[in-house]
């Protein structure tokens, strides 16, 4: 009966209404023992950094999901903060179900006009029936398929995600006069970078990676990387020369290496953040190295969930590593049969030790969340 919680945050601004998003995710997994077993069922109480002074928790009082159950399976959004204005709270909770290894989708939303409102709480109510009905079935079209699965008694889900959006909406009374000149046309210091970038004039130093040369200009170079700094202050073989032999990275990755140093931007990030990784740590980018990390924790999957944990160990990230167990954890039954898994853990023993850690922790936290009938 595992849980576990991922955040989120978004915000938006405005010269006439503030507005600040976030998002919010709960993993249930054993979702019909909970329900027939369970009497409540807690998230852990979640906020943010820019909204730090109100906090939320989720809560819900399950009923078996079977037919013809008329017993009431509660919803609830707690929150307390003596500024909120509650009108100015829009929330919506959506129940996503597993379709495969890699998919949820979403079977029941409660939006916030249909809830019920009550002293810093906003709730929604459904019969146990009417909720098996939404879980169990999904197929929109009547396809020989659906009508051969109807036949069939149908299950609940094992697994559910839990999808919290919220929107704290709050007017600000301030309206900026518009500028007598309209700067949004200059060329500002990104833009003047990249065109630098592109333009051989005063470049002076020489990158040779493989069979490519690249060029760029030492002080740029200093100035985003400590590394690079110290290359050209000490006066190394490369500083006198002028030409630096790089024989550890793709050209394709240092290219989009520069493009970073020279734009504070990255593309294709998702394609190639193990190697990007490297060089932000080898360079200390501490941005990039940064933007990498969140890439891989956003991308992980029974796919890259074994390289990523070997490489945060590797670089000793240990927020990413968590992420990492938790990850395995949560899907044991599909990882630890891998050739991928079983190599991992004769290379690296003490991961063992690590993944026990990770699962008996989760198990205390799980019997907080629950309170059993």
């Amino acid at each position: 009966m595992a849980t576990s919680e991922r955040y989120s945050k978004e915000e938006n601004y405005s010269s006439t209404l503030n507005a600040f998003k976030y998002n919010f995710t709960w993993t249930i997994n054993d979702f019909e023992f909970v329900c027939k077993n369970v009497k409540v069922i807690r998230s852990k109480e979640f906020s943010t950094n820019n909204f730090s002074d109100c906090k939320w928790l989720i809560t819900m009082e399950p009923t078996e999901l079977i037919r013809d159950n008329k017993d009431v399976f509660k919803i609830n959004f707690h929150y307390h903060a003596d500024l909120m204005d509650e009108k100015l709270l829009n929330v919506q909770i959506s129940f996503k179900r597993q379709v495969d290894l890699h998919s949820f989708e979403i079977f029941k939303t409660f939006e916030n006009e249909n809830g019920e409102r009550g002293e810093n709480i906003i709730s929604w109510k459904i019969s146990g029936s009417d909720l098996y009905e939404d879980c169990v079935y999904s197929t929109p079209e009547e396809d020989e398929l659906s009508i051969l699965l109807d036949r069939l008694e149908p299950t609940v889900p094992y697994c559910i995600n839990v999808i919290c959006n919220i929107d704290v909406v709050f007017p600000d009374e301030t309206i900026f006069q518009k500028p007598l000149i309209d700067i949004g046309n200059c060329i500002g210091l990104i833009e003047s970078n990249k065109n630098f970038l592109d333009n051989e004039e005063f470049k002076d130093v020489t990158f040779n990676v493989e069979d490519q040369k690249f060029t760029a200009h030492k002080i740029i170079l200093a100035s985003r990387s400590p590394v690079f700094a110290a290359m050209f202050k000490n006066k190394m073989t490369e500083g006198l020369t002028s030409v630096v032999e790089i024989d550890d990275t793709k050209p394709a990755i240092f290219q989009q290496m520069l493009n970073f140093i020279y734009t504070d931007r990255v593309e294709n990030l998702e394609e190639s953040a193990f190697e990007l990784l490297y060089v932000a740590e080898k360079y200390q980018l501490e941005k990039l190295k940064i933007l990498s990390i969140n890439s891989l924790n956003d991308k992980l999957s029974i796919n890259t969930v074994i390289k990523t944990l070997e490489v945060a160990e590797l670089y000793s990230i240990e927020n990413l590593k968590n992420e990492c167990l938790k990850f395995i954890n949560d899907n044991r039954y599909e990882i630890i049969e891998t050739k991928e898994f079983q190599k991992l853990l004769l290379d690296r023993p003490n991961l063992s030790i690590d993944i026990l850690k990770i699962n008996e922790t989760r198990g205390s936290e799980c019997c907080k969340s629950y309170e059993l009938r």
